[in-house]
């Protein structure tokens, strides 16, 4: 709104605060440093008054419990078609491959903790889709076919099961019957994200975490 309002009133274009889709440029991290400078002065001015009370979160506390599988810990406990790899993005430092895989039947699966399950995966204009599920629960797309993202390696989070009961979920992961199917073009996951790892004393549970035995 506060955008907006630039726009209308002849002072701002949209598209100079983007070069790609996604991400602001130099001018849209301008901007958005003056609509919280002018938010903040607007709200020391004003009359001293009791906070609000915070809303409930809307997830509930799963995310102040969580864990990043990536780079070497990613191992799925079966897979077929995937293979280690697949592109790391230059501007982040440290970044381990994760898998990838262009074959149409290409499936894995992945011991996932937690009452959120989530995947991190590649997108740009020269990737394929993915889908997954935790479970039998229903099967989520992982959209790495963006074609706006042209000449730019880009990430997506997607959850893909939220509300589980707290403990051990198998993931699986593979690749969408669609109308990339026989292209060749790769899908590419990165890291698989967990929340709701609560502490025993926080949330008991009747599963009790052990390391994995070969």
């Amino acid at each position: 709104a506060w955008m907006q309002a630039r726009v209308d009133a002849g002072q701002d274009r949209w598209a100079a605060l983007y070069d790609e889709p996604v991400h602001p440029n130099a001018v849209g991290h301008q901007r958005i440093a003056l609509a919280v400078a002018e938010a903040l002065r607007a709200a020391a001015r004003a009359p001293a008054s009791p906070p609000p009370a915070w809303p409930a979160p809307r997830y509930g506390r799963a995310h102040e419990f969580t864990r990043l599988i990536a780079g070497d810990s990613l191992q799925p406990v079966a897979q077929r078609g995937f293979t280690r790899g697949g592109p790391v993005h230059p501007e982040w430092p440290g970044q381990q491959p994760g898998w990838v895989a262009t074959a149409d039947d290409a499936e894995a699966s992945f011991l996932a903790w937690g009452s959120e399950v989530a995947v991190f995966h590649a997108e740009s204009e020269g990737f394929r889709n993915l889908e997954a599920r935790v479970d039998d629960g229903p099967w989520v797309t992982l959209q790495g076919q963006v074609p706006e993202r042209r000449g730019y390696l880009g990430w997506h989070y997607t959850v893909v099961g939220r509300e589980l009961e707290p403990g051990i979920h198998r993931l699986q992961v593979r690749m969408k019957p669609d109308a990339w199917a026989g292209s060749g073009r790769p899908a590419s996951l990165l890291a698989l994200m967990q929340a709701g790892l609560y502490p025993k004393d926080e949330r008991p549970s009747a599963f009790d975490r052990q390391p994995l035995s070969a």
